[in-house]
């Protein structure tokens, strides 16, 4: 049976999860679901609200991400996917962008202060709304969005 799902968030573990985590109290009350590639101990907020996908780096295991992607949003049909890193919202975007059609919002991790991360570089082309922190990033992103608080 497939589920609706209002927002999916999408992120690696670690710093990114802690930076998506740090805006909860706008999404708490929304029918979400996070998507993690990679198997940690889950908080309280995240317990039977989280899946997981393959980890990749860089690497072939991208290709299994792109069908994992694929069977997550077929059968949750999220309305916004919401993500601050990393790699494995791309595949997530692109098959958003040319199938599914949920609205795609990407916020720059907040480390990357002077120089673009590569999936903020791949990203911008990608998403409906892309957010960046600092204001040395808009000659990178001049079509984002500076939003130095959340």
């Amino acid at each position: 049976m497939n589920k609706k799902i209002d927002i999916l968030l999408v992120s690696s573990c670690g710093g990114h999860l802690r930076e998506l985590l740090d805006l909860y109290e706008s999404f708490k009350d929304l029918n979400h679901l996070f998507c993690l590639n990679d198997i940690i101990k889950l908080n309280k907020q995240m317990e039977k609200k989280t899946i997981f996908i393959t980890h990749a780096e860089r690497n072939i295991k991208q290709l299994i991400n792109i069908f994992e992607a694929y069977k997550i949003l077929k059968r949750y049909k999220p309305k916004v996917i919401l993500s601050t890193g990393a790699s494995p919202i791309v595949p997530f975007s692109i098959l958003s962008m040319f199938i599914f059609k949920s609205k795609v919002i990407y916020i720059e991790t907040l480390t990357s202060v002077t120089k673009p991360s590569l999936t903020g570089r791949i990203m911008y082309l990608l998403t409906d709304n892309f957010y960046y922190r600092w204001s040395s990033l808009k000659k990178y992103f001049p079509k984002g969005i500076l939003a130095e608080r959340f």
